[in-house]
């Protein structure tokens, strides 16, 4: 049967210097659907049909498969606790907990891509309406709902400023002053589309990096 592989690549030339393939995960369309790494260099990735979260170790490269919780899940990040979140569009966004292994689901938030700026607040990308609603990592309280003039929405990231992006897969991508609730957009693209981490923010956040380049 088909196998899912993970392969580690070497980040001077491309070339993989692993490849772990994990025959426990089969089916679907998809299977890996976003990926993050948190500030042990873990890799994690959760599935998108057969709803499995996989963490595998960075210094042994054993893998270890969990339950998500029933629902969409689709857009992927770590937060600065190291805990993997997920975007959910039909039951509800939340995270998972390393430590107890059990997911925290926050009914009601539906939406898809999601990071976390630099306040702890983690931005969902929502869909209606939508525009970007923000969780406090701490304490899973809303806060604040910032609607956009879109009719779509997909991906998140900050950037180094800490503006949180956002594309709508129409035909713009809209920076957002997230204290003011203002924003520009920028439109003339087609169909903009991200789920993760598009500026580099979200690896920032668990390896205390600076920006490069």
């Amino acid at each position: 049967a088909a196998s899912l592989h993970v392969f580690r690549l070497n980040g001077d030339d491309g070339s993989i210097d692993q490849d772990i393939p994990m025959p426990e995960i089969g089916g679907g369309y998809f299977q890996g659907y976003g990926g993050a790494v948190d500030s042990m260099n873990n890799f994690w990735f959760i599935t998108y049909d057969t709803d499995q979260l996989v963490k595998v170790d960075y210094e042994t490269l054993d893998y270890d498969i969990y339950p998500v919780q029933p629902g969409c899940p689709y857009g992927f990040a770590i937060d600065s606790l190291d805990r993997p979140w997920t975007g959910d569009f039909c039951s509800g966004s939340g995270y998972f907990d390393p430590l107890t292994q059990q997911w925290t689901v926050l009914n009601g938030m539906l939406g898809y891509g999601l990071q976390e700026d630099d306040e702890g607040v983690m931005w969902l990308a929502t869909f209606s309406p939508p525009g970007l609603r923000g969780i406090d990592v701490a304490t899973n309280q809303e806060i604040k709902w910032i609607h956009l003039p879109t009719n779509s929405s997909r991906g998140v990231s900050v950037d180094w400023e800490g503006y949180v992006w956002f594309v709508d897969m129409e035909t713009s991508a809209w920076k957002v002053d997230t204290d003011a609730e203002t924003w520009e957009s920028y439109s003339g693209l087609n169909g903009p589309y991200t789920y993760s981490d598009m500026t580099g923010h979200g690896l920032n956040l668990v390896s205390g990096g600076i920006p490069q380049g």
